[in-house]
This record gives structure tokens, sequence and C-alpha cells, in this order.
């Protein structure tokens, strides 16, 4: 009886490794990023989406119902300027448009319809100027600007556990183009940056091509939940921006340090 379950269990186990051979590869273990830490934000307000323009960071706060607020830092982390709360749902994600001067935000939430609210952050009092409608993509909404085609990257999923797909769409809602990408974990942040898809997720940044393929990733350890992130340029170099909650606080790291970590394949 033993020597049949032997043979039993043997015979399950050859038919398992033929047919599922990627799920018994181990995966790879992923470089890891230390960045710099640029200031702490002395609230435990719950910080969400990051924007970067004219050495100043915006940050966005989920403060409930419905609502949000952009906060405005300088360079050193002072507290320049604050919206009053603007019904732009979970704040998830923020990025600022070059050619108009307005800040784009996503509601995001893994239950929540995703719009994008287009904000004239630059004016002495701040409103929503746009709401665009992007419901019919799903949830789990962060948005993106791609500078060079002025076009909004969109990420939406069922919900915030299950695969999502990147959309890239003009600024009336009209969808462009759209794409499968592989679940990497809870959606946090989301930037586009000289042709790449930059993916936060809690603790691994992915970066993707525009037809979905990851061409690098690499992790990063800091302790809290990772929120928004950005990109910035500053004397000659270009820096990944990200922050973290539970201890509010805003890293920096190299952008070239970080495609020889992620072993970037463009």
């Amino acid at each position: 009886m033993r020597n049949f379950s032997m043979y039993v269990f043997a015979t399950v186990m050859t038919f398992f490794l033929f047919f599922h051979p990627d799920e018994t590869k181990a995966s790879p273990r992923l470089n890891v990023l230390s960045g710099e830490k640029l200031f702490d934000i002395p609230t435990e307000d719950n910080l969400q989406g990051v924007a970067y323009w004219d050495n100043h960071f915006y940050v966005g706060y989920d403060v409930g119902k419905g609502y949000g607020v952009i906060r405005k830092y300088n360079s050193g982390g002072k507290l320049v300027k604050e919206t009053e709360p603007l019904s732009i749902g979970h704040a998830a994600e923020l990025d600022f448009r070059e050619s108009n001067k307005r800040l784009y935000v996503s509601n995001g939430g893994g239950k929540n319809p995703t719009f994008i609210y287009e904000i004239d952050i630059l004016s002495s009092k701040p409103s929503i100027t746009r709401k665009i409608d992007f419901h019919s993509l799903g949830n789990a909404g962060l948005v993106a600007i791609d500078h060079h085609s002025d076009t909004l990257v969109i990420h939406t999923a069922e919900s915030d556990t299950t695969p999502p797909k990147l959309s890239i769409a003009d600024f009336n809602g009209n969808i462009i183009k759209q794409f499968p990408i592989k679940y990497q974990g809870i959606p946090q942040g989301l930037e586009v940056f000289n042709g790449i898809i930059y993916f936060q997720t809690n603790n691994l940044l992915t970066m993707l091509n525009f037809n979905g393929q990851i061409i690098g990733q690499t992790a990063i350890k800091e302790p809290g939940e990772s929120e928004g992130i950005t990109i910035l340029t500053k004397g000659g170099k270009d820096y990944y921006i990200y922050a973290y909650r539970h201890g509010n606080r805003i890293y920096r790291a190299d952008l070239y340090t970080i495609h020889k970590l992620a072993l970037l394949k463009e």
C-alpha cells in the first residue's frame, strides 16, 4: 500500500512539474533601493499622491467623506500653502501638466470608479476646473502625464487586489491605447519619464514600456506604507521622488542608480 501511495505521489508531482513549470521557479531576488530622506512631514494625516513643479512639492491628503486637500511644500519641507477641502476623493496620485500649468488628481481607491480632476493649483484660491470621467475603466485610479505626447496615463482595475490595465487618454477622456499589466501589489504611485512608466506598489518599483512589458524592477524597503511618486530634474540629474505614510516623509533617489539596480532593459 505504501509503495502504491508513493507511486501516486510521484506521478502527480511529475504531472505538476511538466504542466506548470513556471510555478516551480523561484522568484528572482531583487536589488533593494536605499534612498535619501529629503524631509519629514510633521503630521499623521492620510498622505497619498505627490507631484513636483518649480522647486515645490505638492502632496495630496485624503481628509475623509470624499474630500482631499493639496499642500504645497518648499524643497526643505516647509509648508507654503494648503487648499480648501476639495471633492477629489482619496487624492491617490497627482501630476503637474507643463503645457497648461494645472495639477491633475486621481481619486483612487479600490472600490471607487475612476475620475481625474484638473485643479488650477497656482491660483490664489485653487479649485477644481474640470472633472474627467473614466468610471468605465474601473476603480483604483492612478494618474500620470506623459509630457512628450501631452497625454494622460491612467491605472485602473476592478479593485486594488486584481490585475490592472493602463490606459493612454487625451484630456477630453478619449482612450488612445490600452494594455494589461501583471499584478504587482496594492497600487500606490504612477509616473512617466522619458518613455518609461514607473509604477509603485507596496515596497516595489516596476518599470514598464508602453506595451505593458516589465523592463526593470527594484525593491524599496522603508517602514510604513508606500504612497505617491514623481520625478524631478535638478542640477542636471534626474531624481525619483517617493513618499511614505505612517511617519509621513519624502525620499529621493538618483534615477540612473535605480536603472542600474533594476537591471533596466530599454
